[in-house]
């Protein structure tokens, strides 16, 4: 008669169960050899090797030949990429417009399917493709399947669960910020002022905290969005302050300050954007560039792993911006 078996492998059997139950394991992942599941969980080899072969008699895993022992089902194959961007993305010259526009250069280049979704508030999510998301997280993440993968560009990851699957690739706002104050200080200029986008967005928050960091009398004017005509709302308030440097939290808030103090027939402050978008280079201002090059290499290196059907956790990257200097 074979010795009842004790409450610890029962309990460790019905562990493992859950976890690929549960979507923590899911088809076509890797699950742990017997030498590995024997160190883990503190039993002998012999036991570990008769729980993987009960899993596997049972359908939970499935040994493959001079390969190893996975989770046993079909394995989502992803065909290719689906963009989720948000409909700013459609502007010309915008953050969105240009990164999307590289992203979509080299998936063509590379002979990758790729779909592009312009979202507002709703997002309809092609199952076959993985989703590549910009600027609308909120409306995307509710509608992912437990488990799936996406990636997110130039935003904070979610907190949780979620995050596990979530690749971001993004910049370091504070550093940013930063950057600008300390290129104001070496030119000896001390009344300085922010110039910052929505305060609901986090990314502009960690600018303006970078450039504060240094600079913490700087007084904060927030306008209501990141375009041209954003910055021009508020730049009547900016001439009456008569500061003698600005940083602008983008190049386009700054587009529309320069414009109004062309108007007004004055000499616009000292002035610092940021993202280095192609106005940047237009108006001739100094600005705090965003790695382009970085950014969609980053990117293109998580599509690839995915579409391939890598399932490692999640990456976070986050790429230190650069100042580029005009005069």
């Amino acid at each position: 008669m074979s010795r009842p078996r004790s409450e610890k492998i029962v309990e460790l059997k019905a562990k493992l169960i859950t976890r690929i139950r549960e979507g923590f394991l899911r088809p076509g992942d890797r699950f742990m050899s017997n030498r590995v599941l024997a160190a883990r969980f503190g039993v002998s080899y012999q036991t570990a090797h008769r729980l993987s072969a009960e899993l596997c008699s049972e359908g939970w895993i499935e040994r493959r030949r001079a390969s190893g022992t996975y989770i046993a089902g079909q394995r989502r194959t992803l065909t290719g990429v689906q963009f989720l961007f948000h409909e700013r993305a459609q502007r010309a010259g915008s953050f969105g417009s240009r990164l999307l526009k590289q992203l979509c250069a080299r998936l063509k280049d590379e002979k990758i399917e790729h779909a592009v979704s312009f979202v507002r508030k709703r997002a309809f999510l092609d199952p076959n493709l993985f989703p590549v998301v910009w600027e609308c997280m909120e409306t995307v993440l509710p509608r992912l399947n437990e488990g799936q993968y996406a990636l997110l560009l130039h935003d904070l990851p979610p907190a949780g669960l979620a995050g596990s699957f979530i690749d971001t690739v993004s910049t370091d706002d504070f550093s940013g910020g930063l950057c600008a104050a300390e290129i104001f200080n070496r030119r000896g200029c001390t009344k300085a002022m922010v110039l910052a986008g929505p305060k609901t967005d986090a990314r502009c928050v960690r600018r303006v905290e970078g450039f504060r960091s240094l600079l913490p009398d700087a007084e904060v004017i927030w306008s209501g969005g990141w375009f041209r005509e954003d910055g021009l709302e508020v730049a009547p308030c900016l001439f009456k302050k008569k500061p003698q440097a600005l940083f602008c939290c983008n190049d386009r808030l700054a587009e529309g300050v320069v414009c109004h103090y062309k108007k007004q027939r004055h000499r616009p402050p000292e002035i610092i954007g940021f993202d280095d978008a192609p106005i940047a280079e237009a108006l001739n201002i100094t600005t705090i560039a965003i790695p382009w090059d970085e950014l969609v290499e980053a990117a293109m290196g998580i599509v690839r792993k995915r579409i391939s059907g890598n399932t490692s956790t999640a990456s976070r990257q986050i790429l230190a911006p650069r100042p580029v200097i005009r005069r």
